[in-house]
């Protein structure tokens, strides 16, 4: 288990039966892609679907080990159902937020056409960021985590050590997190 000195706790958890809808764009006609989380427990389970022209959708599943220490990064989705293998996608592990919190960086493997290569994010600061929540608005704390190799891409992840997940990333694309609805 990682945990990171002096870290703010957020009051935003996401547990069984919430769902979050991000807008992607960068890639074509903007859409939505939309996460309903299953299970947390033992392992994390989440359905996902696009609202792209082939409306792609299907499942996946982290490990818990995965979320605690993994640092490959799956950005991108084909369908059906996926076990994720030292990998996180949506969350960052909990060891890479522990590394950007208390050393001030973290290394990631991230996807490209074929494989992955390593990439290092530093920590570029604390911000407020406002998120819709059943309809309501909830400002919490974020923090941004900056690539070294392309100061354009950035992740901003919830600044929880127990449910460090990414409200926006810029990559190649941009996603970003429109609303959080608890559904049942």
């Amino acid at each position: 288990m990682f945990t990171a000195c002096g870290s703010k706790k957020s009051a935003l958890t996401i547990s069984d039966n919430y769902q979050l809808v991000y807008n992607l764009s960068g890639v074509g006609t903007p859409y939505n892609f939309i996460v309903d989380v299953i299970d947390r427990e033992p392992d994390l389970v989440f359905d996902y679907k696009m609202t792209n022209s082939s409306e792609t959708s299907g499942r996946i599943f982290i490990t818990q080990g995965d979320l605690d220490t993994a640092r490959g990064q799956n950005n991108y989705f084909s369908g059906g159902q996926r076990s994720l293998k030292k990998q996180t996608t949506i969350w960052i592990s909990k060891r890479s937020y522990a590394e950007l919190k208390d050393n001030g960086s973290t290394v990631f493997f991230v996807p490209q056409m074929f494989g992955s290569k390593k990439e290092e994010y530093k920590y570029d600061g604390e911000e407020k960021y406002e998120v819709s929540i059943n309809g309501k608005t909830k400002t919490v704390t974020t923090f941004i985590a900056r690539s070294t190799q392309n100061d354009a891409h950035f992740m901003r992840i919830l600044d929880s050590a127990g449910d460090p997940f990414i409200l926006e990333m810029v990559m190649d694309f941009k996603i970003e997190l429109k609303e959080i609805n608890f559904v049942d």
